[in-house]
């Protein structure tokens, strides 16, 4: 047999080993693929078409975005028709989504993205943007209750009347966010498992805060506040305060006694 033969039989050998791998492995090699990369895997075999569809995350960023934008006239058709291949194409829950795009110039077809997420038991949600608008996020994201990790930035959050907040975030982290103070307040009241607080550059003058938080560990506060109240936090061991209006009362109560 000649030494080439030798060698396709050595290649072909390798990838039936990786091919007949248990899929939880495979899912877990895969996931450490960027999405775009991830997906490309479908074409190694018909074993492989499909597999990216069932990785329990979803990363969109300026890697994915800046391809797009180099090699396609139309970046923001191309866009459209990556999510839509997502969309149609994806199995399973998405316990992970993360997108963080400079580039991006509107959001519409990122909220269908967002439908998606909110039937699927999504635990980790980031959305950051850099648009010259706050982007109001879709009634749809109010139903991810399963949420324990939030991080948004460049959003609004509206919520709708009978929203009672997220039960089980363990993080929370908002940077210019709009977010009315008492929907601010109803996040922050109804996540007793928070325990990492960050908050960065809200817009409106916010008035008075109440933190009931007993897993709570570290708060970083950079906004216009007049006042928070830390209640029940036995476990708070970081505090970093930064106002950003000389004006402020400054006052901030530990417990209900002022500090």
């Amino acid at each position: 047999m000649s030494t080439a033969a030798n060698f396709r039989n050595v290649k072909m050998s390798t990838c039936d080993r990786i091919s007949d791998l248990p899929s939880s492995i495979i899912e877990s090699i895969l996931m450490w693929l960027p999405t775009r990369d991830a997906a490309r895997t479908g074409i190694l075999s018909r074993k492989w078409r499909y597999n990216w569809s069932r990785i329990p995350q979803l990363v969109l960023d300026d890697k994915i975005f800046n391809k797009i934008l180099t090699n396609h006239a139309l970046p923001r058709q191309k866009f459209a028709e990556i999510l839509f291949q997502i969309l149609s194409l994806h199995q399973g829950p998405i316990s992970k989504f993360r997108c963080s795009l400079t580039g991006l110039k509107d959001c519409r077809d990122i909220d269908s993205l967002i439908v998606l997420l909110s039937r699927s038991g999504v635990q980790e949600f980031t959305l950051n943007l850099w648009l010259n608008e706050y982007h109001r996020m879709p009634l749809a994201f109010f139903s991810c209750l399963e949420l324990r990790h939030l991080n948004l930035r460049g959003c609004l959050i509206k919520p709708p009347t009978n929203f009672q907040g997220f039960g089980h975030l363990i993080s929370l982290k908002l940077c210019q966010v709009n977010i009315a103070e008492d929907v601010l307040g109803i996040l922050m009241s109804s996540s007793l498992l928070l325990e990492q607080l960050t908050v960065v550059e809200i817009p409106a003058i916010l008035n008075s805060l109440e933190l009931i938080a007993p897993k709570l560990k570290s708060v970083f506060f950079k906004s216009s506040v007049k006042s928070i109240l830390f209640k029940n936090t036995p476990v708070l061991a970081r505090v970093s305060l930064v106002p950003r209006n000389q004006d402020m009362d400054g006052k901030f109560h530990v417990g209900g006694a002022t500090s």
